[in-house]
């Protein structure tokens, strides 16, 4: 750990809330993974992921050849600025950041190591509130307008980051709250200054969501919405929506040798059963968040298939409800909601009997998280109790229970809406009658998972992930939704705003896990959102891609150093 006055952050693992910067501590990340996974098959255990990642080779990567990866939805915009899986996992493999996430097959998806990407070491970390990045010289722009592969300087840096944190179409704009100013020293020198420490900064600014460097030009008008002009591995080529994005290698790419790949698509398919057909016959080559029962099918049907199981990730999830309003603003309700939802139904019927239950931040991504039975009374609101579930609806002033909708989108797949149609007899043995609505995933991210929050009843979450605990808390629960982004159930909670902030300011490890702890029990108590469960999800690849492994992160770093092994 490096610290101390001029002294550099240097790279490193994190397994869970780590301190950087020895004064500053601002903390890189504090998301743990599912353990090492295993060469082996079997039933899933705690902690333990199955796959098949090939043997070692000593065969040297070979540049040429192409990849075909699927995706289950159009992006609603390609903007870095736009909060979406999927604008993240088209434009991201045209953009650098400053640091990034190490991807490598001997590292677990859910671990993060943070690497200098366009800076040239990890940041010098003067003090708590200064962080400088020396950048890496002559790094080129692609080769297209408005760029036209011109050298990327501290101005085009300074310009991206103040974008990020005030420009009005950026929804990451309450990350970067605690940036004070960002100064171009030289033109490969950029000083970040904060109003005050902010332990998530490294991890967040690294992350599938970070900070993309992108040119200065770019800010005008709609060129972010409509293009992605970085310095990244690939140059975008085509966008024919619905369909496919495909991408050219970038022959100007700073690190030397890469990317191996000539090409790059990415095929639209939203349909489970399409995509997995496309992967068996070889019209795509890398699937991922393939539900257990499918995997079990494409291990069978194709059994050179390399794989790798996701266990903190796929298909589970959480429920939001509008506590604003009647009925789910009687705290009787939502408790009882959370005991009339079968879990272990969940779980074997979606999970194959791998998955466990799960809270608002998500145990298995972050496993420093208190566990449920460490959330004292509250845990209880954990166990499937029908006849106490009535017992609170009738002390709330529903005997007769009540009629909701659920909101769900088709575009998360397969197994997310199987989840959501067989919780309806659970809610209904409780009295709830809940009537499914699907909204196209467009409309679900600008409308719904976002604000405005245009839904009264309940919604069904996805399962998500992030390189630093603060957005679990920070998102779904902060009052103002310039801030709290997520915040779906709409919590005004007097008493948890003060630990919001507090555990952003918290640079001991230690002191901001306790900190997460109290946020974690108000939220239980409360079931300000009713924790579902954790699955196992799996992805798949070609037995002829190297230096590809699964990653929780919403895009797909991967594609950079991966290779086509039948090169010769």
């Amino acid at each position: 750990m490096a610290g101390g006055n001029g002294r550099s952050i240097t790279r490193r693992r994190f397994g869970g809330i780590a301190a950087l910067g020895g004064a500053a501590a601002a903390f890189a990340m504090a998301c743990g993974g599912s353990g090492k996974p295993e060469s082996t098959g079997g039933a899933v255990a705690e902690r333990t992921a199955q796959s098949r990642l090939g043997t070692a080779t000593a065969k040297q990567p070979k540049p040429g050849g192409s990849l075909n990866i699927r995706i289950t939805a159009d992006p609603p915009n390609w903007s870095p600025f736009t909060a979406s899986t999927y604008s993240a996992g088209c434009a991201n493999v045209c953009y650098n950041k400053l640091v990034k996430i190490s991807v490598a097959p001997d590292i677990d998806p859910a671990d993060v190591v943070l690497e200098p990407d366009l800076a040239a070491a990890m940041p010098e970390n003067p003090d708590p509130l200064t962080f400088i990045f020396k950048l890496r010289p002559n790094v080129k722009f692609h080769d297209v307008a408005p760029a036209n592969g011109r050298v990327m300087t501290a101005e085009d840096v300074k310009a991206a980051l103040d974008a990020y944190r005030g420009d009005q179409r950026s929804a990451f704009r309450t990350d970067y709250s605690s940036v004070d100013a960002v100064e171009a020293v030289d033109a490969t020198t950029v000083k970040v200054t904060l109003k005050s420490p902010f332990a998530p900064l490294l991890g967040i600014s690294a992350g599938q969501y970070g900070w993309r460097i992108f040119p200065k030009e770019m800010l005008q008008g709609d060129d972010l919405k409509t293009g992605a002009v970085g310095t990244g591995p690939f140059i975008r080529q085509s966008y024919d929506p619905s369909s496919k994005a495909t991408y050219r290698k970038n022959p100007a790419y700073f690190k030397p040798g890469l990317p191996y790949l000539d090409s790059l698509t990415f095929t639209i398919i939203p349909q489970d059963a399409s995509a997995i057909s496309a992967f068996q016959t070889g019209q795509v080559n890398v699937i991922s968040q393939v539900d257990c029962t499918s995997a079990d099918g494409i291990k069978s049907a194709k059994r050179d298939a390399r794989y790798q199981q996701t266990y903190d990730t796929h298909p589970g999830g959480y429920i939001a409800m509008d506590t604003t309003r009647p009925p789910f603003s009687d705290v009787r309700v939502r408790r009882a909601m959370s005991m009339a939802f079968n879990r272990k139904a969940e779980i074997d019927a979606t999970q194959c009997g791998g998955g466990r239950p799960d809270q608002l931040i998500p145990t298995g991504a972050f496993k420093k998280a208190l566990p449920i039975d460490q959330l004292g009374d509250a845990a209880k609101y954990w166990q499937y109790n029908v006849a106490e579930a009535k017992k609170l609806l009738t002390e709330a002033g529903y005997p007769d229970g009540f009629e909701t909708p659920l909101l769900y989108t088709p575009q998360y797949g397969q197994a997310y809406q199987n989840a959501a149609e067989r919780s309806i007899s659970d809610f209904a043995a409780a009295g709830i009658k809940v009537k499914p609505q699907s909204t196209q995933y467009n409309e679900w991210i600008a409308t719904i998972y976002r604000p405005p929050f245009n839904f009264t009843g309940i919604l069904w979450g996805p399962a998500r992930y992030y390189t630093d605990p603060d957005p679990y808390v920070w998102y779904w629960l902060h009052p103002d939704p310039t801030q709290g982004i997520s915040n779906q159930s709409r919590v005004k909670d007097p008493a948890l705003l003060p630990l919001l902030e507090k555990q952003r300011a918290t640079l001991n490890e230690a002191d901001r896990l306790k900190v997460f702890g109290d946020i974690q029990k108000i939220v239980a108590d409360q079931q300000y959102y009713i924790g579902r469960t954790t699955g196992n999800g799996f992805n798949f690849w070609e037995p002829w891609l190297e230096g590809w492994s699964a990653r929780l992160v919403y895009d797909f770093p991967q594609v950079e150093a991966a290779w086509d092994n039948r090169r010769t």
